[in-house]
């Protein structure tokens, strides 16, 4: 077999055991002819092959392992590890990473069989776990044998290392797929909409130098989302056909596309701050209100109101004339307004198609009072309106005008009577029992804003109010809703409240699902992903014992459902590398012995 890759020169550099005259390191020279290794006779599985890149760290483009055609392996595990120093021992790499698993076919006694494992990740050392062998009459010593295995790379010595999305998509394009649009993480969605909204604000001020440098940068991070999204799909598909090796080889990929196009997005956004700050504080300008400005009384800002921005409530008759009909709209544009206003006067301006939405109708009069005033307080008399409106277009183009609004806000402080946290949770709170997706979708991206801004802003630490606990309890019901946007964005803003009190976040996650929700599995499959992704994202500092007694009290090792066993044992998997054996060992007696003993093997222990 020939190749063009390069080949990368390795030393076995660990063997559980080796018959006479087989001992592993004749797999350091390439040999289909060979023998190769082999295990002892009658040997305790799993058996263990490791070995080292002699050369500098490198990126594996892939490893082909030849079997021996009597000795044939069934289910073989490969890890990667990445080390800082110079050892030998994968126990003190500085990352590991399980890449998956391949199967080896039964042999006729006389043939080999090749599996080409593709990898695109760097690594220092490889890890191989044999868990049994194909017995038979060709196999009558229960052995495992491989004849030859090579490491290839795409990288030639001295070549700068490319991201697979460069290598694979690098034109640049004019437009995002608007089917690959709604499947962005909303906050990517918001800042490419910011983006395209300066570039067209640049474009109807003339200024088509800019214009056109955004558009081509643009392009430049659409390109990466493309083939980003295009990794997803396709590992997607890998899982579908049960082809775990590719499928894992592709989750690297995606993430390592996913991360450039994030990258790339932020050096977009910091190329042109300066002019994204300047067009959102002329939005915000015109038509900020006097109510975070000042320290007017609720009844004094409610007369204002009424003889304020009477066009939003009413059309005037009369378009020519300068009458009271379309005076003063300070209320909600801090400047003088007729009904024949510019677009960057609108109330709602700085959102997309702002322009084109219909007026709102009045607040009816079951409309909470006290949120309502709290509305109108902090954002104005008309988007009061659209945040109760019937029309869910108008609601979704308020919450993200406040999205806009929300960094001038939090810096000018309080407002009246009411806290302005305070008044932006209690929003959150209405969006969130909104049955409108896109609503919901808004009201968790002025959330995750909101935290940022009061972060940032505020002299005391945010605290876990009341009302905060009941938006936490809100979005952990959403992480299992049908809506796959929903339920991500819910996550990240659960995740983004643990830098607040995460000792608080683990223990609502762990409380007791309900037995109806408990049985479908989509709860508490959603729990145990987070439960994973918050141990990883804050280590030590949250109680794993509480997370295991929460999977063993939701049945989650024995569900029906076998994605629910399977995110069970991932997050077993997680704990166990934060915080070790006590792990493990927390589970003796709940669990059966087999599924201690995979749960042990698949972290490398015996």
């Amino acid at each position: 077999m020939t190749t063009d890759n390069e080949v990368l020169p390795f030393t076995v550099v660990e063997s559980s055991s080796a018959t006479s005259g087989c001992d592993a390191a004749k797999l350091e020279q390439y040999d289909e002819e060979s023998d190769g290794w082999s295990s002892k006779e009658e040997c305790n599985y799993p058996q263990v092959l490791t070995f080292k890149l002699t050369g500098k760290t490198a990126v594996i483009d892939a490893i082909e392992i030849l079997s021996h055609e009597a000795k044939v392996p069934n289910k073989v595990d490969i890890d990667l590890g990445i080390a800082s120093s110079n050892t030998s021992s994968f126990e003190k790499c500085d990352s590991i990473s399980h890449l998956g698993y391949i199967v080896f076919n039964r042999s006729d006694g006389e043939s080999r069989e090749l599996k080409s494992i593709p990898i695109g990740r760097k690594a220092d050392l490889v890890r191989l776990t044999f868990h049994g062998c194909h017995e038979g009459p060709h196999n009558p010593h229960k052995q495992v044998g491989i004849a030859a295995i090579r490491v290839l790379s795409e990288e030639k010595e001295g070549a700068e290392l490319n991201l697979p999305t460069i290598r694979v998509q690098s034109a640049a394009s004019s437009t995002l797929p608007l089917r690959i649009k709604n499947e962005l993480d909303p906050k990517i969605s918001a800042s490419v909409d910011r983006l395209e909204r300066l570039k067209k604000e640049r474009a109807a001020a003339e200024d088509f130098d800019m214009a056109a440098r955004i558009k081509q940068e643009l392009g430049k991070v659409y390109a990466l989302l493309i083939a980003f999204k295009e990794s997803e799909t396709q590992m997607k598909q890998a899982a579908l056909d049960e082809d775990y090796v590719q499928a894992s080889r592709l989750k690297a990929e995606r993430d390592e596309r996913r991360d450039a196009a994030k990258a790339a997005l932020v050096e977009v956004e910091q190329q042109f701050a300066g002019n994204i700050e300047n067009a959102a504080n002329l939005s915000i300008s015109t038509i900020k209100d006097q109510s975070f400005l000042s320290e007017r009384s609720l009844r004094s800002k409610k007369e204002d109101q009424e003889n304020s921005y009477n066009t939003d409530d009413e059309e005037s008759t009369d378009t020519t004339s300068s009458s009271t009909s379309g005076e003063d709209s300070s209320d909600d544009n801090g400047s003088t307004s007729h009904s024949g206003r510019s677009a960057n006067d609108h109330p709602l301006a700085g959102v997309d198609g702002a322009e084109e939405l219909p007026s709102p109708e009045d607040i009816e009069t079951n409309a909470p009072t006290d949120l309502v005033h709290k509305v109108e307080s902090l954002f104005g008399s008309y988007r009061a309106k659209c945040f109760f409106s019937k029309n869910w277009s108008l609601r979704e183009a308020c919450l993200a005008k406040m999205t806009l609004m929300i960094p001038e806000i939090c810096s000018a402080g309080s407002t009246g009577d009411a806290d302005i946290s305070e008044i932006i949770f209690s929003i959150i709170e209405s969006s969130n029992s909104d049955k409108n997706v896109q609503v919901n979708l808004s009201g968790l991206i002025l959330l995750d804003e909101a935290l940022l801004q009061l972060e940032t802003t505020s002299k005391a630490p945010i605290s876990m109010t009341p009302q905060l606990s009941r938006i936490l309890v809100d979005l952990f019901s959403k992480m299992a809703d049908n809506s796959k946007k929903v339920a991500e964005s819910a996550e990240v803003s659960l995740l983004m409240l643990g830098y607040y009190d995460v000792s608080y976040v683990a223990l609502l996650a762990t409380k007791r699902v309900r037995s109806k929700e408990a049985k479908g599995g989509r709860t508490v499959r959603a729990r145990l992903h987070f439960l994973e992704n918050l141990s990883a994202e804050f280590g030590v500092d949250v109680a794993w014992k509480k997370i295991i007694d929460f999977a063993l009290l939701s049945k989650a090792f024995d569900h029906r459902d076998g994605s629910v066993r399977d995110a069970a044992k991932s997050l077993v998997m997680t704990l166990a590398t934060i915080h070790g054996n006590d792990v493990f060992k927390s589970l003796e007696g709940d669990l059966a012995e087999r599924q201690l003993r995979e749960l042990r093997m698949g972290l490398g222990q015996v």
